[in-house]
């Protein structure tokens, strides 16, 4: 993977992979969300383009304990062949609502 810096802060570069993590909330609660990983369907939004589900991308749950409702994502070179990408998610576990991550 390849990593530019600029002003302290990690950088993504087009068609390079990249992890990133999506947070799970519960809105019946206000709450994060743990152990959902197996409920929620990844979307990626490239340069303005329907959302499409991607069933290639691993996504996995972070650390339940020190990091409660955060969902790691490795998006992979195509999934980042965009100007922008918006990585967003549902879940099938009723109430739980993904924040989408924009790059």
């Amino acid at each position: 993977m390849v990593e530019q810096y600029f002003g302290g802060n990690l950088m993504a570069i087009k068609g390079e992979p990249l992890t990133i993590t999506l947070t799970a909330i519960d809105a019946s609660t206000g709450k994060r969300k743990t152990g959902d990983s197996a409920n929620i369907s990844v979307y990626l939004v490239k340069d303005g383009t329907a959302a499409a589900r991607n069933d290639a991308t691993a996504i996995s749950e972070t650390d339940a304990t020190n990091c409660p409702g955060e969902y790691t994502v490795e998006l992979d070179a195509t999934d980042m062949n965009a100007n922008t990408v918006v990585v967003t998610g549902k879940s099938s576990t009723a109430n739980i609502e993904i924040v989408p991550v924009k790059i």
